[in-house]
Parts: structure tokens; C-alpha cells; sequence
């Protein structure tokens, strides 16, 4: 006879066995990734990135994640900006999951380089 496995606990959710989030309270500064302003900023962004991951030698068209240079939290004035986005794929967002800041002017220089490789063809 089989195990009936135990029901996650109230106000928790995960995949894997033992994962466990608790839902907050929607804050001032909590995403909405439903916000019109929001699916708009993705969109854009991964416009402007052809859909591919844009870290250096990746290129990965799948899974791809858009990641706020600045951190949302730390720049609200710039949580919409187009400039402040860059497209990367699940393996690399994961490679500077808790360095953000560490990466965001390695970041800023790809998306200047992107932009005067554009500028040069036209």
C-alpha cells in the first residue's frame, strides 16, 4: 500500500519535496508581474535583445528571463526604463543570483557595445 503524501502546509507552495515559500503581504515595492507597465518593459526588452540570451557567447533562444540591471528595489524610477533590462536565459541569471550589483556595469557595457554595433550600420 502506497503513502499518501502530506498536503503542503498553509500558505506555502514549491516543487520540490521540501521547498517551502511563504505568501507576504503585497507591498509598495512587491512586482506585479501582471502590471500593463511590466508585461510592457519585458516585452520591449526582449525586443531589443532579439530574443536571445545576451551574455557573451551564450545566445541561448529558450527559458530566457529579463533581469533589471539596477536593482528594482533600490531604483524605482528606473524599474520601467528599457535601458535598465537585458535578456538572459535561466543558466545565466542563475550565475549572478545575489552578485547583481557586482555585475550591473558589465551589463551597462554590453548593451553600449550592442548599441554602437547598431549605430555603425546605420
Amino acid at each position: 500500500m502506497r503513502k499518501k503524501k502530506a498536503a503542503p502546509k498553509r500558505g506555502t507552495y514549491g516543487k520540490k519535496a521540501g521547498f517551502r515559500r511563504v505568501y507576504k503581504k503585497r507591498g509598495a515595492d512587491d512586482r506585479n508581474y501582471e502590471n500593463p507597465l511590466y508585461v510592457r518593459w519585458r516585452n520591449r526588452v526582449r525586443e531589443r535583445d532579439n530574443k536571445t540570451c545576451q551574455w557573451p557567447g551564450c545566445g541561448k533562444r529558450g527559458s530566457l528571463q529579463v533581469h533589471h540591471i539596477l536593482k528594482w528595489s533600490e531604483h524605482p524610477l528606473l524599474r520601467y526604463e528599457v535601458s535598465n533590462g537585458i535578456c538572459l536565459c535561466s543558466k545565466c541569471h542563475k550565475k549572478i543570483w545575489k552578485k547583481e550589483n557586482e555585475f550591473a556595469a558589465f551589463f551597462m557595457s554590453i548593451l553600449s557595445m550592442k548599441l554602437a554595433e547598431r549605430l555603425k550600420k546605420t
